[in-house]
């Protein structure tokens, strides 16, 4: 048995826009995200004992990533403290000294 099914739609009518000035169109304004906050500078003060990744990484002239993998490879030792990660200034300098032989 064969069965034949009809549907049906409704269509609604839009205005159409008679001849003349087309319509202006205003540009998006584009949307520029703020330029995240600068890192700051590790201050020369011998009160600091420790640099946290981002200020070692400004202080040696190197990426964070390659701080951390030199923390990972065991080059560059650092300190856990509660989230952070801390450089002793000292390792710092151990570091340079090290590849000065080199």
């Amino acid at each position: 048995m064969r069965y034949l099914i009809t549907m049906t739609v409704d269509v609604e009518e839009l205005p159409v826009r008679g001849p003349g000035r087309p319509r202006k169109t205003v540009p998006e304004p584009e949307v520029v995200p703020p330029p995240p906050p600068p890192v700051p500078a590790p201050a020369p003060s011998s009160r600091q004992v420790a640099y946290s990744v981002p200020q070692a990484a400004l202080a040696l002239g190197i990426s964070k990533t390659s701080v951390w993998k030199l923390i990972k490879e065991g080059d560059l030792p650092a300190v856990k403290l509660g989230r952070r990660t801390l450089i002793p200034t000292g390792a710092l300098q151990t570091l340079l000294d090290g590849l000065k032989g080199r």
